[in-house]
This record gives structure tokens, sequence and C-alpha cells, in this order.
């Protein structure tokens, strides 16, 4: 979807949110402002916020679908692989899609609810970041 432009959904099939977290709300009210098809899922791709950030989309099935894994630069495909990637989604059919999405890329689908997302987010961000505080110490400590 072009950040500044008209969007129009497809008939059917998964559109995924590629913003950021800060935005992803008002990207959600655009789009359903654009009345699309029943048929489309919408599918937002942040470690922290829940299904209810996509809740201007009501009566559409919405998710989440998070890689684990920092992409600073664009990557092939193969770099999902062995990568977890959280999923949730408000139906059992979505859930499967996204599910399945993930095994396809290579990744391991690991279903994060809405209460558990605080923890996971943390310890994402623990994961990511800390190490490389850590490592920046250990130099500096040394040099």
């Amino acid at each position: 979807m072009p950040a500044r432009g008209a969007f129009k959904p497809p008939p059917d099939g998964i559109v995924f949110l590629a913003v950021p977290d800060a935005v992803i709300g008002e990207v959600a009210a655009r789009v359903a402002a654009s009345d699309p098809a029943p048929a489309v899922s919408f599918v937002h791709l942040s470690g922290a916020l829940a299904l209810d950030v996509l809740a201007l989309l009501r009566g559409h099935a919405v998710g989440s679908f998070h890689p684990l894994q920092s992409f600073p630069f664009p990557r092939e495909p193969d770099a999902f692989r062995g990568i977890t990637i959280a999923v949730d989604a408000s139906t059992p059919a979505l859930l499967r899609k996204l599910q399945r999405l993930a095994r396809g890329l290579g990744a391991r689908p690991r279903k994060v609810a809405a209460d558990e997302r605080v923890l996971y987010h943390a310890a994402a961000v623990h994961a990511s970041n800390f190490v490389l505080a850590t490592f920046g110490e250990g130099v500096r400590q040394l040099t």
C-alpha cells in the first residue's frame, strides 16, 4: 500500500500491513474506509501489538505475523529459514494460513496470543538489543 496514495484492496487473500507500529491503527482506518471485500484478511507485522490494533477492520479476519529476526537491509527469502515467527489470528482458518506461510518460508511458527505479547516482545528486545550492548561494553572494557 503506498504510504500517501489511495488504496484499493484485492477482492480476496491476505493483505500485510507492513508499516511502523505507530501507524498501524491509522493505516487500518484508511483501509477500512476503502470498503474492502469480506473475503480479504488483514495482518500486521508487529511483535508488540495485539490484534485489537486492527479493530476498525471488524468483519474481516485479522492477524499478526512477526518474524523474530532483524532485517536491516533487503534479504533473500532464505533469511527466514530456521527462525521463529510469532503468529496470531482472529479465526482458526487465518491462523492455519499464517502457520502454513511460516513453514513454507522454512520458519517455525509459534502462536503468541494477546496476553503473551508483552513478555514475547520484551524477550525479543532483550535477545536482540542487549546482546549488542553487552558486546559493546566488553569491547569498551578491553580497550
